[in-house]
């Protein structure tokens, strides 16, 4: 998310300067990549990028394709074989045995593609399903890097054809309800209509997906990409000591949403926590006053003092998507087992942290912020080397046989995982 939230910022700069970009998505995957479908990089015409679409192999190519696209006004696809292409990375094969494609388009102050909605998201810190057309024909090519979001598809101003916001707002619906604890490592042909073929690929969140429609209403097919552009993520932690402190700045690292929660007189905590989105003090009658916890939140208890633990569980309102509570099992079943509240031992992390090994208050927050990560991916957090493949969603086949095809007939612009 700080990716996005630098790429946010840099754009909101150029716009104001008057100045043109570029943007380039992945938009499809096959077989192995460092980045997934949703990974931006912003092109100046000064050749300076914010974010990336790989490991540094590709980043040189695709900024020039994106001084391209600012010079004609014109969107594109580019392909990247990672296995075969000996014009990468200076004349280097990487070796990665995948294949990449970037959508690139131009943008600006009039035009901004996905960027106004992504601007909205960190305003509004609220998650948006969005369509963006990444190839078309005919008269319908000028919906080419357009980005509509599920309430425009409905109630705004669109040209699009029916079967095509029909599909897209069905899928978007679908992505929306898919639990984003759930790694969805599949692929799937869906016949919508004698009319309209669909390639549909899906991820735990971060979820994105392409697709293609062919039917009456669009009979030159149109490809768009549809994703969830998730808020930054909530960190809200009890404690204010000097503990926190590298917690804090590992998740602001992250581009996290975090809130420090003291209890009086909380002394030094606006010295000590001046990256914090949020600074909250209080009483240990009501911990959580005034303090949002959502759903969707993460929360740390690091008081140190086990009456104000106890306050702090049983004032929750809402079971967050992540709890944890530093100090030894012991310690924490006595809290819970004491005093009522709305979550169980099973729903607690304690001791809080994943096992590295960590003995420094920087090793120990390391190993706090990696198991927030990984709860909130749904991830295992074993070693990379004892899994076949990084990604869940990898289609397992022999080495010596070529990538699946979905479809023959139309060119998917699909993930193929």
């Amino acid at each position: 998310m700080r990716e996005l939230i630098e790429i946010s910022a840099a754009f909101e700069a150029l716009c104001r300067e008057g100045k043109p970009s570029a943007l380039a998505t992945v938009v499809r995957v096959e077989g192995s990549s460092y980045r997934r479908p949703g990974a931006r990089m912003l092109i100046a015409e000064d050749g300076r990028t914010w974010g990336g679409v790989s490991g540094g192999c590709l980043e040189r190519d695709v900024a020039r394709r994106g001084l391209g696209a600012m010079a004609s006004g014109k969107s594109s696809i580019a392909r990247y074989d990672t296995a075969e292409d000996e014009q990468l990375a200076g004349g280097v094969s990487t070796g990665c045995g995948g294949a990449i494609e970037v959508f690139i388009q131009p943008l600006s102050a009039s035009d901004l593609g996905p960027m106004g909605h992504l601007a909205e998201v960190l305003r509004s810190r609220k998650s948006v399903g969005l369509v963006t057309v990444i190839r078309s024909a005919g008269k319908a090519a000028e919906w080419v890097g357009r980005s509509l979001s599920r309430e425009e598809l409905i109630d705004g101003p669109c040209d699009w054809p029916f079967e095509l916001r029909a599909t897209a707002i069905e899928r978007l619906d679908e992505l929306n309800s898919c639990d984003s604890f759930n790694r969805v490592a599949q692929n799937r042909m869906n016949n919508a209509s004698a009319e309209t073929r669909i390639v549909t690929s899906e991820m735990a969140a971060p979820r994105r997906m392409s697709q293609e429609v062919q039917g009456q209403a669009c009979p030159k097919s149109a490809a768009f990409f549809i994703e969830t552009i998730h808020a930054p993520q909530h960190l809200v932690i009890f404690g204010a000591g000097p503990d926190v402190v590298p917690v804090v700045g590992m998740a602001k690292m992250l581009g996290w949403r975090v809130t420090v929660v003291g209890s009086h007189p909380a002394t030094q905590i606006f010295q000590r926590f001046p990256t914090a989105d949020s600074l909250h003090v209080t009483d240990s009658n009501d911990p959580s006053a005034g303090v949002e916890i959502t759903p969707e939140s993460a929360v740390l208890v690091v008081t140190h003092n086990i009456a104000r633990d106890a306050a702090v569980l049983r004032s929750l309102l809402t079971r967050p998507r992540y709890l944890g509570v530093l100090g030894p099992r012991h310690r924490t079943e006595r809290v819970l087992s004491e005093w009522p509240m709305i979550v169980s031992e099973a729903e607690v992390f304690s001791p809080v942290g994943l096992d590295l090994g960590a003995e420094t208050p920087d090793e120990i927050a390391l190993s706090i912020v990696a198991e927030i990560q990984k709860s909130l991916r749904g991830a295992t957090g074993q070693s990379l080397r004892e899994r076949r493949w990084i990604h869940d969603n990898i289609p397992v086949a022999p080495p010596t046989q070529a990538p699946p095809q979905l479809h023959s007939g139309i060119e998917m612009l699909s993930c193929k995982i």
